[in-house]
C-alpha cells in the first residue's frame, strides 16, 4: 500500500470519526430536549389527575362542607366544653352518609381541625382526635393562619395523600378552624395509569414516615428495592404484583438506578432517565413530591414509559 492510499484511509477514518461523534452529540442534544419535554407532559398529567379530584373536592366543600348547619355544628364543639364529645358524634352522623358516599369518588378521608392545630374529627377514625398536628400538617398550619385553601401531596399521622384544605368559619365570620378532603397516592397512581400505557410508583423518603406516621401505621409501607432510603405503599406493590408488573419493573430500575440517581433523589432533582431494556426505548420519569407549605420533597413519583413518540 502506497503512502498516498495510507493517507486516504486515515482522511476517511478522521471524517468519519468526526461525523459519528457529531451524529452522537446531535442525538444525545435531541434526546436531553425530548426528554425535559416530555417530562414536562408527565408532570401535567400527573397535576391534571390531582385537578380532577379538586373539582370533586371544591364542591364537596361549597355544597356540603361548608353549608350553615355544618358550620354550627363545628362551632358548637368548641363552644360547648360539657358537650363537646355529643357534639362531635352528631356531626359526625350528620356527615357519614356524605363520607361514605364519597369513598365511590375516591376521596379516602374528611377530617376537621381546630384554629390551634389540633385533630377535631377523623372520618375514617373518629376515635382518634386531640392530638396537635402542628409539626405533622403544615397544610392545616398554613390554612389556619392564612384563612386561605391549599393543596399537595403531604405525609400526615395515619396516611400519606393528596390534601385539598379548607378554612372554616362560624355563621358570624369568625375562624374556627379548617377542614381536610384527602384522595390517596394509590387513587392517584390508578389514575394517571388510565391516561395511557404507563406504569406509576410512588415512593416516599423513609424518613418522612418515620418522623410523621404513628408507628403502628409503619407497617402499611415496605422499602422500595432499589433504594432503601424510600418506602411504598403495599397496597401499590400488591396492585402491581396482582398484574403482573413486578419482575418487568425490577428489571427496569436494574437497569437504570446506580449510585448516581439514588444521589439525585437524595437531592430532590427531577429528572428523567433513558432505557434500552428488552431492546424497547423507555424513559423513567422521577417527579418530586413536595410539601406544597415547605417545599420539602417528600418523596418521587416514578413513571415508566415505554410508549416514546417518534
Amino acid at each position: 500500500m502506497n503512502i498516498l492510499s495510507k493517507r486516504t484511509l486515515i482522511y476517511i477514518f478522521i471524517i468519519f470519526t468526526s461525523l459519528l461523534f457529531i451524529q452522537t452529540i446531535y442525538i444525545l442534544v435531541k434526546l436531553k430536549s425530548y426528554m425535559e419535554f416530555e417530562i414536562s407532559n408527565k408532570k401535567e398529567e400527573f397535576y391534571y389527575s390531582a385537578y380532577l379530584i379538586h373539582n370533586l373536592t371544591d364542591f364537596t366543600y361549597d355544597s356540603i362542607l361548608n353549608r350553615y348547619d355544618i358550620r354550627e355544628m363545628m362551632a358548637n364543639i368548641e363552644d360547648n366544653i360539657s358537650l363537646k364529645d355529643k357534639n362531635r358524634l352528631a356531626l359526625y352522623e350528620k356527615l357519614r352518609p356524605y363520607y361514605i358516599n364519597l369513598a365511590k369518588y375516591n376521596i379516602t378521608q374528611l377530617q376537621f381541625h381546630t384554629k390551634d392545630n389540633h385533630s377535631l374529627l377523623r372520618f375514617y377514625n373518629p376515635l382518634l382526635y386531640g392530638d396537635d398536628l402542628s409539626h405533622i400538617r403544615q397544610t392545616v398550619v398554613y390554612v389556619n393562619r392564612t384563612q386561605k385553601p391549599i393543596d399537595g401531596f403531604e405525609v400526615g399521622r395515619l396516611v400519606d395523600g393528596w390534601r385539598y384544605v379548607y378554612p372554616m368559619f362560624d355563621n358570624n365570620g369568625t375562624h374556627i378552624g379548617s377542614v381536610g378532603v384527602t384522595t390517596s397516592t394509590y387513587n392517584i397512581k390508578k389514575m394517571i395509569e388510565q391516561r395511557g400505557p404507563l406504569i406509576a410508583d410512588i415512593i416516599i423518603h423513609r424518613n418522612i414516615i418515620i418522623d410523621k406516621l404513628i408507628p403502628s401505621q409503619y407497617k402499611k409501607y415496605t422499602f422500595f428495592k432499589w433504594n432503601n432510603d424510600f418506602v411504598e405503599s403495599k397496597d401499590m406493590v400488591d396492585y402491581d404484583r396482582l398484574h403482573n408488573r413486578i419482575a418487568y419493573k425490577n428489571k427496569i430500575y436494574s437497569n437504570i438506578i446506580d449510585k448516581e440517581v439514588r444521589d439525585r433523589m437524595e437531592r430532590g432533582d427531577e429528572f428523567c432517565k433513558f432505557s434500552m431494556l428488552f431492546l424497547e426505548p423507555k424513559l423513567v420519569y422521577f417527579i418530586p413530591l413536595k410539601n406544597p407549605v415547605t417545599h420539602k420533597n417528600n418523596g418521587y413519583l416514578v413513571i415508566i414509559d415505554s410508549n416514546l413518540h417518534t
